[in-house]
């Protein structure tokens, strides 16, 4: 079949439309754990599909204390997704958007006020994701985080 005129352009567009719809579920699935770094706590983080969207669920331990589990189910469309803590709703949301296939910008609230930017990129290799936080409320610190897949 020939490729004419509206005909060609709307297959085109409809093909792009499905490479950004793929693009968005690139965000890898596996289990990951933060690098140590100086504020005691371990992490770990499992990503999986969740529908069209992912299920992020973000495991700490305070050194010899206690543990706790923050779960957020998110389409990467930049829209604003509940998170729960231990089960539990928590007045929180992260509105996470895939900028493409090693690129993510997150931003944090809590009820209804940004505290934080990430911006998330995936190793060429997908081994590694290195997370830059910009906070937004006085007293919070910058940060870089770096989490290998398990």
């Amino acid at each position: 079949m020939r490729c004419t005129g509206m005909k060609c352009i709307t297959r085109v567009f409809c093909l792009l439309s499905l490479i950004s719809m793929v693009r968005a579920q690139s965000l890898p699935v596996g289990t990951w754990v933060r690098r140590p770094n100086n504020d005691g706590i371990n992490a770990t983080l499992i990503i999986e599909t969740a529908g069209t969207g992912r299920k992020l669920t973000f495991k700490a331990q305070v050194a010899g204390g206690a543990s706790t589990a923050m779960v957020v189910t998110t389409q990467m469309d930049g829209k604003d997704a509940q998170v729960s803590v231990d089960g539990k709703p928590s007045g929180q949301t992260m509105a996470m958007r895939m900028l493409d296939d090693r690129h993510i910008v997150n931003v944090l609230k809590i009820n209804g006020n940004t505290m934080a930017t990430q911006k998330s990129e995936i190793s060429p290799d997908g081994k590694m994701i290195k997370t830059d936080t910009t906070a937004s409320v006085s007293g919070q610190q910058n940060g870089t985080e770096y989490w290998d897949k398990k």
